[in-house]
């Protein structure tokens, strides 16, 4: 997604005196403390589907107050979860103040190329998005959306393998 215009900038910004290393170790190599801890909870809730086909993960409200964290601090786990070797789908499920759910999907390409059209499953509960991200709200509690979303996400599997 980088444009030629995109690189001539960074080059004057370097020739201002900006340091691309500690520029980029800023931005994805810091990160705080209680947003590491909020991961590590997040990571004990991670699950493999029994088919190895979706792996998710949970954020509840509990561990968003243990940690003194919200819900921004969460933006890059659902990428963790996508890096699981031979998953189709990654889902993070993040129960909000009022006890909804956010639920973000991630699909990736299978050995065919082919990958689990998230968007579906997200407009079906009022999201949206695009073939390979996509995400929406559902009514809580967490265990209730979770159930309902695996539920939906292996419907479409099936649908996309017949």
């Amino acid at each position: 997604n980088t444009t030629a215009e995109s690189h001539r900038i960074a080059a004057r910004l370097i020739d201002e005196g900006i340091k691309p290393d500690f520029t980029a170790e800023m931005i994805y190599s810091v990160i705080p403390y209680q947003k590491a801890k909020l991961f590590g909870l997040a990571l004990e809730s991670l699950t493999l589907s029994e088919d190895g086909m979706i792996a998710w993960i949970s954020v509840s409200r509990e561990m968003f107050k243990k940690t003194g964290t919200s819900s921004a601090d969460t933006d890059e786990f659902i990428d963790y979860i996508r890096s699981v070797k031979d998953i189709q789908v990654a889902i993070m499920f993040k129960e909000n103040e009022n006890g909804s759910v956010k639920v973000s999907l991630r699909s990736k390409n299978n050995k065919t190329g082919r990958c689990i059209s998230v968007d579906q499953i997200a407009s079906a509960f009022g999201g949206g998005g695009h073939q390979m991200a996509a995400g929406c709200v559902v009514p809580g509690p967490l265990n209730s959306a979770i159930n309902t979303i695996i539920k939906a996400v292996r419907d479409q599997i099936l649908s996309s393998n017949s």
